[in-house]
């Protein structure tokens, strides 16, 4: 059937009351092609005398019934800090609904009762839904290293006539339908340029192509209906062209871009106000004004504690996205702006008490941010250091400023603060990275390749503690995210690596974070911490501190890998970096450069 009469059938299944001028909106069609339709429904017995649908109607609608909906619900949505910190986006209320719960209900009261929901982080938050609405949890691995498209992948088994929703979309209204048609992207109208991608149509809504920005037009929004058929062809895309090296961090959508001309996709508008998407902490706050007073905090506790404000003081989330071990947040308050610092899962390298002590420690020195608040569990709080940028590890002026930083870090420190405090044992780290790579089953491979490394770091730990420099505080994590400038001054800041240690760990990152590689470039380096040139025996020792301390880096990467961290940018260069010190220290010893 065409789609006007498929329309027409569908509402009078619902409500076999309605005005023919009802039924002609609903079909936007004519009024009096709306009368033509019903007498042809009544002729085929589709409908009865009082236009109720009869069992011949309901079987001619059976190929548009919709057999499930899908939501998305596996990603972190790091731009909820802090609130995602402690639930998952979808299961945050909003005017005193939880989000997903909000969007079955909806489903199930259109008729749509298979409910598929791809999991990820914090998935076991989403479990108790099984139980309340029957719904199936599908489980994606990869959310961490992938976008929206591993999700679709994951659940491909499940996709047919396929609602295909996101745990944050919000609908005033209910949007769903146990019918469809054909497939649809739902599309509202946005003015003014926005990054939503924007939809062009043909006369019949079909999707033609699709541009961002979007500038003063039908953008893409809110939920989506996939057709059996394209379910199939669109999962055939993905899974084809899934390793390719550049779809990662792909949303499904761009594959349904790539492949426009194959994937029939029609535009249903929706009136302003019907569909939400809750893209930031801002977006839901300005839908539900007493959202941060409503939604429980751990982060958003502390903060007002310390502060002593309310929450609703509180603005400008951002999410910073460059911690390994913590996740951290900036935002606006009464004082100024502010970073948060929330600790991710618990390391057995990171002593949080310690830390705490060590930047009392270092407060005084003024050569980190300024720190408000710091807890034993690992939360802190500092001021927000305006206008910084990204450390450059080979100009000279940087590395001066790094440098004093150093000698003001290793000279200025009482020898008695460091009574009590561990070393940082470099050697015994890369071997328990080492074990905890083959207990991930890395296997005999990786045993096999690199058993002979951990001789070399024990032998330059040998070597090291041969030839000792001073004992000091030391940093223990120098690289280029712990080091922020501005146009005045350097900081060093994360301190949850410091400990006493032999100073030379903190040294030779004047020359590592560069790469230098001539042994006069690392003797250049070195000197503006010596204020002199560093002897022979001093430039073999930081050469086999920086081995030693990126033989561990590398490893511990490796490991990180494996637990589904992606480090591939890292791997290779800090085994480069390891080998490379490793085998000037002979050299450096001999007097002669490489």
């Amino acid at each position: 059937m065409n789609e006007s009469t498929f329309t027409v059938l569908n509402e009078l299944r619902k409500d076999s009351h309605l005005t023919l001028r009802a039924l002609a909106e609903r079909a936007s069609v004519s009024l009096g092609k709306a009368s033509s339709i019903v007498k042809e429904l009544a002729s085929q017995g589709l409908i009865d005398e009082n236009r109720a649908i009869t069992d011949a109607g309901t079987a001619a609608l059976a190929p548009y019934k919709v057999d499930n909906a899908l939501i998305l619900a596996a990603g972190k949505s790091s731009r909820f800090v802090p609130f995602c910190y402690d639930t998952p986006k979808g299961l945050l209320t909003c005017k005193g609904e939880v989000l997903i719960e909000r969007q079955i209900e909806q489903l199930r009261a259109a008729g749509v009762d298979d409910i598929v929901i791809v999991v990820g982080y914090m998935m076991e938050q989403f479990a108790y839904l099984e139980e309340k609405y029957g719904a199936t949890l599908v489980v994606n691995d990869e959310y961490a290293l992938r976008n929206t498209h591993s999700s679709i992948l994951a659940a491909a088994d499940y996709l047919k006539n396929t609602y295909i929703c996101s745990s944050d979309d919000y609908f005033t209204e209910n949007v769903f339908d146990a019918y469809v048609y054909d497939s649809y992207y739902a599309t509202v109208f946005m003015t003014g340029e926005t990054m939503e991608r924007g939809v062009i149509t043909d006369k019949n809504g079909l999707i033609v192509d699709t541009q961002k920005p979007s500038l003063d037009q039908w953008v893409m929004f809110g939920h989506v209906y996939w057709s059996a058929e394209f379910s199939k062809k669109i999962v055939g895309y993905i899974r084809d062209e899934y390793d390719r090296v550049d779809v990662a961090d792909w949303y499904w959508e761009w594959f349904y871009v790539e492949h426009l001309d194959e994937l029939p996709l029609y535009a249903r508008r929706y009136a302003d106000g019907v569909i939400y998407e809750f893209d930031s902490v801002a977006d839901i706050c300005a839908f539900d004004a007493d959202f941060l007073k409503t939604t429980q905090s751990e982060a958003i506790d502390h903060i007002c504690e310390t502060l002593g404000c309310q929450p609703m003081d509180i603005r400008n989330f951002q999410a910073i996205n460059i911690g390994l071990t913590n996740s951290s947040f900036s935002f606006a308050a009464p004082g100024g702006a502010y970073i948060y610092r929330q600790p991710k899962a618990q390391s057995r390298d990171i002593d949080r008490v310690l830390e705490k002590r060590i930047i009392e420690l270092v407060s005084p020195l003024g050569i980190s941010d300024e720190c408000v608040a710091i807890s034993e569990r690992g939360w802190k709080l500092s001021k927000f250091i305006e206008g910084a940028e990204d450390y450059r590890a080979d100009s000279f002026l940087d590395m001066l400023d790094l440098a004093r930083i150093l000698q003001r870090l290793h000279g200025e420190i009482d020898e008695s603060d460091l009574e009590g405090m561990p070393e940082f044992d470099y050697a015994a780290k890369a071997a328990s990275c080492y074990e905890d790579i083959l207990a991930c089953g890395a296997g005999s491979a990786f045993s096999r390749e690199y058993a002979s490394l951990l001789e070399r770091t024990s032998a330059l730990d040998a070597f090291i503690k041969e030839h000792p420099f001073q004992k000091a505080l030391c940093h223990n994590d120098i690289y280029d995210y712990n080091i922020l400038r501005t146009p005045h001054r350097l900081y060093l800041i994360d301190w949850e690596y410091g400990t006493a240690g032999d100073a030379g760990f903190d040294i030779c990152k004047l020359f590592s974070l560069a790469f230098f590689k001539e042994l006069y470039e690392i003797e250049a380096a070195c000197s503006l911490y010596f204020n002199r040139k560093p002897t022979s025996e001093e430039t073999a020792h930081l050469l086999a501190c920086a081995a030693l301390s990126y033989y561990w880096w590398f490893l511990w990467a490796v490991l990180m890998e494996h637990k589904g961290t992606d480090m591939r940018g890292n791997i290779l260069l800090w085994l480069r970096k390891a080998r490379h010190y490793e085998s000037l220290i002979e050299t450096a010893l001999a007097g002669k450069e490489a």
